[in-house]
C-alpha cells in the first residue's frame, strides 16, 4: 500500500511504501482518527550528528537557565518532602543537564521521588514493557521521597524544567556528533508531529509487535514517531546518557506522528550496522553481560521507504554539496504547511515515481 502525505497542495508530497505490520495498520489507523478531529501538524529537523555547533544566543541560554531554576524552584514549594536534588549552572556539561532531565521524567512517572535504586535486572525487564506496564512497575518499585501539595502546579512547574532542559541543549556542541559527521554521517531526520498533541487518541504498540517490524528494518526509511516520557536511543547516545535508564525507549503512545531519514540510503545502511553509533549499541552486552538490549527495542519502529517525493530525499544532487544541501531541507521543512492531506492506494499507484516497486527491484512484503 502506497500512502500519500500531502503537504498543503499536491505540489508537495511524500509517498510511502507502507509495510503489513500491524504496527504499520495501527499508526494509519490512528493518523486517520485523529486528522478528522483535528489538521495541524509541525515538521521539524535533526542532522544525525546534531550538536556539531552552539546554534543558540547566550542570552536564550540565560533564558533557558532561568526557567530551568523557576521550574526547580516551583516543583520544592508545591511538594514536602526530599527537594529536587540537582541545582542547574550558568554552564553546565551533558552530564549535569541529563541529570536534572532524568530527575524530571521520574518524579513525573513515579510522583513520589526523583531517584530509583533498580539494577540491571528491573532496568532491562522494563526494556520489554509497554509504557502502562512500564509506569506501573516504575510506581512500584520505587519508594516515595516526598509528597505533592498541589498536582496541578507540580506538574506545570515540572514541565517548566523539561522546557528549560530541551532549550538548554542547543548551546552545547557533543564529542560523538562530531565523530559522526568526521565519519560522514550527513543525514536528516524530518519529523512529523501534531502542533498540539494533547486530546489525541493513541494506541500502544507491544514490544512483540515491535519485534515482528524489525525484519524489514533496514529497507525503510519512514517510522513510526513517538512523544516519548523520556528520549529514544540516538538522542541518548548524542548527549552521553546511560542507555540503560528505564526512560530510554523508541516508542511509547502512537498517534499519527511520524519521521523519516533522507539522504543517501547506502549511508543510512551503515549507519544503522557499522557506525559509531551502532558500536555504542553493541556494548550493551558489556555493561550487562548476558542480557543485551534488543536491536527492536533500539531501533526506531519501520513504518515503510519513501518511494516519491517532490524533494531531494536520496541526497545532495550533481555539484551539489552536502552543506547546501541540508540547508535546502532545513528551509522546505521550515516553510512547510501546518495542514495535510493523507491518501492511500492498495494498487502501487504513484504520482511522483513511474513504477514505486521497481524502483528498489522488490516489494517490502
Amino acid at each position: 500500500m502506497i500512502v500519500r502525505i500531502e503537504y498543503g497542495s499536491k505540489d508537495k508530497c511524500i509517498e510511502i511504501d507502507l509495510l503489513d505490520t500491524v504496527a504499520a495498520q495501527k499508526w494509519l489507523y490512528i493518523l486517520n482518527e485523529n486528522l478528522k478531529e483535528c489538521n495541524e501538524w509541525k515538521c521539524y529537523t535533526n542532522l544525525i550528528a546534531q550538536y556539531t555547533k552552539v546554534t543558540a544566543s547566550a542570552h536564550s541560554k540565560n533564558v533557558a537557565y532561568q526557567k530551568i531554576l523557576a521550574g526547580i524552584k516551583g516543583c520544592n514549594e508545591h511538594s514536602e518532602g526530599e527537594k529536587f536534588p540537582f541545582t542547574p549552572k550558568p554552564n553546565m556539561n551533558w552530564t549535569e543537564t541529563q541529570e536534572i532531565h532524568r530527575a524530571f521524567t521520574i518524579s513525573m512517572t513515579t510522583l513520589k521521588t526523583y531517584s530509583h535504586d533498580l539494577d540491571v535486572s528491573q532496568l532491562m525487564k522494563l526494556k520489554f514493557c509497554d509504557v502502562k506496564e512500564r509506569h506501573h512497575l516504575m510506581k512500584k518499585w520505587t519508594k516515595r521521597t516526598f509528597t505533592i501539595k498541589d498536582i496541578d502546579k507540580f506538574l506545570y512547574y515540572g514541565h517548566m524544567i523539561n522546557d528549560g532542559i530541551h532549550e538548554y541543549e542547543p548551546h552545547m556542541e557533543s564529542e560523538r556528533s562530531h565523530e559522526l559527521k568526521e565519519e560522514g554521517f550527513y543525514g536528516i531526520q524530518v519529523f512529523n508531529h501534531w502542533r498540539d498533541a494533547t486530546n489525541k487518541q493513541g494506541l500502544i504498540v507491544s514490544p512483540s509487535e515491535i519485534e515482528t517490524s524489525y525484519k524489514h528494518f533496514l529497507d525503510c526509511d519512514v517510522y513510526i514517531d513517538s512523544n516519548i516520557f523520556g528520549k529514544p536511543y540516538l538522542d541518548t547516545y548524542l548527549e552521553n546518557d546511560p542507555p540503560l535508564e528505564y526512560d530510554v525507549n523508541n516508542v511509547e503512545v502512537i498517534s499519527g506522528e511520524f519521521s523519516m531519514i533522507v539522504g543517501d540510503r547506502d549511508m543510512r545502511k551503515k549507519f544503522f550496522t557499522d557506525s559509531p553509533y551502532q558500536r555504542w549499541m553493541d556494548k550493551t552486552e558489556t555493561w550487562a553481560p548476558g542480557t543485551p538490549i534488543p536491536k527492536h527495542l533500539i531501533l526506531p519502529i519501520p513504518l515503510g521507504r519513501i518511494v516519491g517525493c517532490d524533494f531531494d530525499w536520496l541526497g545532495p544532487r550533481k555539484g551539489q554539496s552536502i552543506e547546501d544541501w541540508q540547508s535546502n531541507w532545513h528551509e522546505i521543512v521550515r516553510q512547510s504547511p501546518t495542514s495535510v492531506r493523507v491518501k492511500w492506494q492498495s494498487n502501487y499507484e504513484s504520482i511522483t515515481v513511474e513504477d514505486p516497486v521497481k524502483l528498489f527491484k522488490e516489494s517490502l512484503y
